[in-house]
């Protein structure tokens, strides 16, 4: 399967925006009730998780890329009508969820030291350190004031970050769905995404805008439209996925036979 999927990488000769929001539509239309349903489950659980002090945000780390896997599980399913059942939002938990905690650790680290490069050298030559001891940080305007008087420097900064955090995320994003389907560790699922998203970045690049502005309507329309947006929003993600690799996996050999297997059921 490995060999399968590098090979796909390899082959893969781009996608259409129109195509795969489409077929990402689609893929949400049939279970609409079930990923809706999901999706204010699982925001349910992250905001119980986050209010949970010390070892809630540490549980919401560990158990969030696990659930955000089963979007993956489900969209499979439904796009080649298997049975579906909610429960199978939880398949991430049965295959390999230890790759979605670790790819989402490295993800973190991985931004970590990049804040650390870029952010950590601007601040230290824009502030002094006598700034920070002599600051009354009991004061509550403490900090807004800190951000209206350093401003110009804060936006640099951080306008400088948000390039190389864009790029992270367009490559890193399929890094779950080469562990479900290629059935690789999250490292190596980690660098086949990249190959996958580099070779057609700005397709990515363009298809994450419109998805976000989609998501800025759903939010509009009274937040009640990211009920539908969110959740329709992974199902547009998968569709990529889906008509650049995994229907090429469906067209050289028996889906059933060759991916099924490695799924629990």
């Amino acid at each position: 399967m490995k060999e399968e999927v590098s090979q796909i990488i390899v082959e893969t000769d781009g996608f259409s925006i129109g195509d795969v929001f489409s077929h990402g539509f689609d893929i949400f239309k049939k279970q609409m009730g079930l990923f809706i349903g999901f999706f204010v489950l699982s925001t349910i659980i992250g905001q119980v998780l986050a209010f949970i002090p010390l070892l809630g945000p540490i549980a919401q780390i560990i158990i969030s890329p696990i659930l955000s896997a089963g979007y993956i599980f489900v969209a499979y399913k439904v796009t080649y009508d298997k049975p579906v059942e909610f429960s199978n939002f939880f398949d991430g938990f049965k295959n390999n969820p230890a790759q979605f905690v670790i790819i989402s650790l490295l993800t973190l680290l991985i931004i970590g030291v990049l804040a650390a490069i870029i952010v950590v050298p601007i601040f230290f030559t824009t502030f002094s350190f006598d700034l920070f001891t002599s600051s009354d940080f009991s004061d509550p305007y403490w900090l807004s004031n800190f951000i209206q008087d350093y401003f110009p420097t804060i936006f640099i900064a951080f306008g400088i970050l948000i390039i190389p955090m864009v790029y992270i995320g367009i490559s890193l994003m399929y890094a779950p769905h080469f562990v479900i389907f290629g059935k690789m560790e999250a490292w190596e699922a980690i660098k086949a995404s990249r190959r996958f998203t580099n070779k057609h970045f700005f397709s990515f690049l363009g298809l994450l805008v419109v998805i976000m502005l989609l998501n800025i309507a759903g939010v509009l329309a009274l937040f009640v439209g990211i009920l539908f947006t969110a959740p329709a929003s992974v199902c547009i993600i998968y569709a990529v996925f889906d008509r650049m690799v995994v229907n090429k996996l469906e067209g050289d050999n028996n889906i059933d036979d060759n991916l099924e297997r490695h799924l629990v059921e």
